[in-house]
């Protein structure tokens, strides 16, 4: 692939025991027909046990690599592979994606002709092509949690959109944000170690006056589960997240709520 000194997008990849997914993940961006010249391809390495297969993937394949001492999050290497890309629109991929179908040069026009719009997201199916759960909705509250547990159909609308929509978030498996947009809100905020940092940007992009939109047209095949080795250690990083953003984003009364419901009542 050639590398343009300023090109259109910079496909970024966070590694963490995904070394395998990985460069099928990096060949589907390679061979979905975009224009030569117009992306990069960057890969921030969190696993320092995987640097050599990194390593090989880096001379098989036409990428940038940056390698990480210790795994400080997804912000943190998101965050650091952002400060070396070059492209007008940054594109967050997990490494467990394939790209499936969906025009980039239609991300690219989506961003010119719609200004306000400071976030996009691609639609995450499953291999059979399910339409991934919980992969855009309405910004977060206590409210929408009991809602979602309890009538989850009210929130199925947003992941289901047939075309273009206005979403309160938009996962961060398959996540385009204008690269303005990006550096105003200072990236993905560090604080978040995994999960919950998609749904922190997009609110404080809504904050600013940026609108995030769901393009259902642009599609990638997600796989997921490659980031912990037991379920008591991603309970416990996602319960982290969720506290941190209440804390941020919702009054203290809803904090103190939130919690004792969550405790009590909700699967989440």
């Amino acid at each position: 692939m050639q590398i343009s000194e300023h090109p259109e997008f910079s496909f970024i990849f966070v590694n963490h025991r995904s070394a395998e997914p990985l460069e099928r993940a990096v060949c589907s961006v390679r061979n979905s027909g975009i224009a030569l010249g117009s992306t990069e391809i960057i890969i921030a390495n969190n696993d320092p046990e995987e640097d050599t297969r990194i390593k090989e993937l880096g001379r098989r394949v036409d990428v940038r690599t940056v390698f990480l001492p210790e795994n400080r999050g997804f912000a943190n290497a998101a965050n650091v592979a952002a400060a070396l890309a070059n492209g007008k629109v940054l594109a967050f991929l997990n490494p467990d994606t394939e790209y499936v179908s969906g025009s980039f040069d239609y991300v690219s026009r989506f961003f010119e002709t719609n200004k306000e719009v400071g976030v996009v997201g691609a639609r995450l199916v499953s291999d059979t092509g399910l339409i991934e759960a919980w992969s855009a909705g309405q910004p977060l509250s206590l409210f929408r949690l009991i809602r979602n547990n309890v009538a989850p159909r009210f929130s199925k609308r947003h992941w289901e959109y047939r075309r273009p929509n206005a979403v309160g978030w938009v996962s961060g498996g398959a996540m385009f944000v204008r690269r303005e947009t990006f550096d105003m809100l200072g990236g993905f905020d560090e604080r978040f170690f995994l999960y919950f940092e998609d749904m922190d940007l997009c609110a404080r992009a809504r904050k600013t006056g940026f609108r995030t939109v769901l393009l259902p047209s642009i599609v990638f095949r997600h796989d997921g589960g490659f980031s912990f080795r037991s379920d008591v250690e991603k309970k416990r990083v996602y319960h982290d997240s969720q506290d941190r953003y209440f804390a941020y984003h919702r009054p203290r009364w809803e904090r103190i709520l939130f919690r004792i419901v969550r405790s009590r009542f909700l699967k989440i």
